[in-house]
């Protein structure tokens, strides 16, 4: 009796297993296949590469993957973060871009949303935030029939010096690199009105002194204007070297701006951080560092994001 009730109790537990078995769905899956080529990976698989020879790019598929689940995490803190700061609407109410816009603070300071800003919008620091009158530096206006002049700052001497910034790739490739007028700068130098008067004043000037940091970053400013980025870049090079330490953020954020709307923005951040080390409170620094850290960081997930496709 002992032995059949034994046999009774196992045989409860065997249908107990094969009911819950038949209740319960459990769907496997694989991320491989195999065809004529051997073994592969599915396209829906985070395994699939665009070019699975590519044994580097296999070896760090990993790292992308943690570098996109990390990146996912700090959306969604940030989701939770724009949800508790969001204003009270009715449940059936869809908050659109232009409610929040309409709502945040920062938004409403700005007047638009990031992707409505120009990102290489031209700024320069003015002289007169160091005290200077351009007035006093440059020549006189030239007479109607006088020949004009170019500012040539390749006449004044520059031997190695750390402030040439050598190092950065897009100093190194100056002579390559292209640089779209910044034709928004002769609003923020009266002077720059009339181009031609305004260039021959500075190569008079530069001529009588040729390390003047003033008209070196002037002339810089002039061939910033003119879209001439290998010009443009010896003046400020030499300003960097001719310039009082205090003074030296001027031609750093004009040394910036070429960089950055030459698309070497890493570059950029590197000389408008070093700007921001001499003048931690002048309010164009940050913004032309605001401007450039927005476009690296868009830059960076776009490259995450396409590494995997």
């Amino acid at each position: 009796r002992e032995l059949s009730k034994g046999n009774d109790e196992r045989m409860m537990v065997l249908r107990a297993v094969f009911l819950s078995a038949l209740l319960s769905t459990t769907v496997a899956y694989t991320h491989w296949m195999v065809t004529e080529d051997g073994l592969q990976p599915k396209d829906e698989s985070f395994f699939a590469l665009k070019r699975p020879h590519d044994l580097v790019a296999f070896i760090h598929q990993g790292q992308e993957g943690d570098r996109l689940e990390t990146m996912r995490r700090k959306l969604l803190k940030r989701k939770q973060v724009i949800d508790a700061n969001r204003p009270s609407y009715s449940d059936d109410k869809l908050i659109t871009e232009e409610d929040f816009v309409k709502s945040d603070p920062a938004c409403r300071v700005s007047g638009k949303i990031l992707s409505r800003l120009d990102l290489f919008v031209s700024t320069m620091l003015p002289l007169e935030t160091k005290g200077v009158r351009p007035e006093d530096h440059v020549g006189p206006v030239p007479p109607s029939t006088s020949p004009l002049l170019r500012p040539n700052c390749s006449a004044t001497p520059l031997n190695f010096s750390i402030y040439a910034y050598e190092h950065l790739e897009g100093v190194a490739k100056r002579d390559e690199i292209p640089l779209p007028t910044e034709l928004g700068l002769k609003s923020m130098l009266p002077m720059a009105e009339y181009m031609m008067d305004f260039g021959h004043r500075i190569a008079t000037a530069l001529s009588r002194n040729k390390t003047s940091w003033v008209l070196l970053n002037l002339a810089g400013i002039y061939w910033r204007i003119k879209g001439e980025a290998s010009n443009a870049v010896e003046c400020v090079r030499r300003a960097l070297e001719y310039s009082p330490r205090r003074h030296r953020d001027v031609a750093l954020v004009s040394l910036g701006n070429i960089l950055h709307r030459s698309h070497y923005s890493h570059d950029a951040a590197v000389v408008l951080e070093a700007a921001q080390e001499i003048s931690p409170n002048l309010n164009i620094i940050h913004f032309t560092l605001g401007n450039v850290y927005a476009v690296i960081v868009a830059a960076l997930v776009m490259y995450l994001f396409w590494s995997f496709l």
